[in-house]
């Protein structure tokens, strides 16, 4: 699976394909991600929007709505903004860890996750919407009538359901971050552990001949943060 993401002004788009844009974009590709930023100068000043190709052969090519999907509202996009930085952050750490976590690349389930979570996302903002429109109705409807009874029992479903959809998705984004997290404290650790050896190697003429060993706990301390981000990838995986 390869994922496009977008933000625009109004919206942040997800899809399967390529999304038409307002403004040319330059496509940043990370494994199976692939980021559509503004290209600098004039158009970053244009409004940028994003919605499905419109051409006459869109459909015969193949391609459907369905690989399109848009998060329109505000605290949905800024969780998805989220889970899209903690996906890229992770991407661009994942070279230095790669040979110690045994994972050659991670961007097909990042990318996986993310499509997953727009699609909660959407959904979300539905069940919002019409929990919203019961919530409305019900005064204007007589009381201890069968009517307002029925709206009040689908207005209890539709809190249900946002509750449920609420921590599917805020599962997803600790995950994302969670991943992010362990693998930017593990590329911390291999940069501190490589300035600690340089700078033994660098006092090595002015204390001793003979090069120092290692930190017994340097080993230990990789492993430990290893299984870290195994832990964290598993989560998001499972």
């Amino acid at each position: 699976m390869r994922v496009f993401l977008a933000e625009g002004v109004r919206e942040t788009c997800v899809a399967l394909r390529a999304p038409a844009a307002t403004v040319p974009c330059d496509h940043l590709e990370m494994g199976s991600l692939v980021l559509l930023r503004p290209r600098p100068g004039v158009y970053g000043q244009l409004r940028l929007a994003f919605e499905p190709p419109r051409s006459a052969s869109w459909r015969m090519l193949g391609r459907s709505p369905g690989e399109y999907r848009f998060v329109v509202h505000q605290g949905d996009r800024a969780a998805l903004h989220r889970s899209i930085e903690a996906a890229v952050r992770t991407l661009r750490r994942w070279p230095i860890l790669s040979g110690h976590v045994g994972l050659a690349d991670p961007s097909p389930r990042l990318a996986r996750t993310l499509w997953d979570l727009s699609g909660l996302l959407i959904e979300r903002d539905r069940v919002r919407r019409t929990r919203d429109r019961l919530t409305d109705v019900d005064p204007a409807v007589p009381p201890d009538t069968p009517l307002r009874a029925e709206l009040a029992d689908r207005a209890a479903q539709a809190r249900l359901r946002l509750r449920h959809l609420g921590v599917q998705a805020r599962d997803q984004l600790t995950h994302l971050t969670r991943l992010a997290a362990e693998t930017d404290a593990f590329v911390r650790h291999e940069q501190a552990s490589a300035a600690a050896r340089a700078a033994l190697r660098a006092s090595d003429y002015l204390l001793s001949p003979a090069a120092p060993a290692p930190p017994d706990d340097e080993a230990l301390d990789l492993a430990d943060h290893t299984s870290a981000v195994l832990r964290a990838y598993r989560e998001l995986t499972a």
